[in-house]
């Protein structure tokens, strides 16, 4: 069974619920709206670059004639979370790269930064702290 476990606007993880603890009975293929996109053997995957507001059907084929063929379709989010990071210098920046891989808009502050610095380093710089917590999912600080 393919148990979603996060499905944001442009990625997502699943579950392949089973009597094992890490990896499946066989190997299997995953498709993605007919087209093959990963081989995996592991009880978790993920999946990238989808796009936001878009029905997915998903399918396991397994590389074996006793597993039968899985299927499940999902829409991803419309909108992109909002991660917004007080202090841009390195640690910051982490936060921001690891919430853009997983699909957030990325919003930064930081008083020693210019604002086409903030934008090299992949965030959109914003001028004040209501600006930086509006609109907000999440705040690092």
């Amino acid at each position: 069974m393919i148990c979603p476990l996060y499905i944001s606007s442009v990625s997502a993880c699943f579950e392949i619920q089973n009597d094992r603890p890490y990896y499946t009975q066989a190997p299997y293929r995953v498709c993605l709206n007919g087209e093959e996109v990963l081989q995996k053997d592991s009880n978790v995957f993920s999946l990238f670059k989808l796009t936001p507001a878009t029905e997915y059907t998903l399918t396991l084929e397994y590389q074996s004639d006793v597993l039968p063929v899985e299927t499940l379709t999902f829409t991803t989010s419309e909108a992109l979370p909002t991660v917004s990071v007080q202090a841009f210098g390195a640690v910051g920046r982490l936060v921001g790269a690891k919430a853009a891989a997983l699909g957030m808009k990325v919003k930064a502050l930081d008083p020693f930064l210019t604002p086409d610095q903030i934008r090299a380093g992949g965030a959109e710089p914003v001028d004040t702290l209501d600006a930086l917590y509006s609109g907000s999912d999440y705040v690092s600080l």
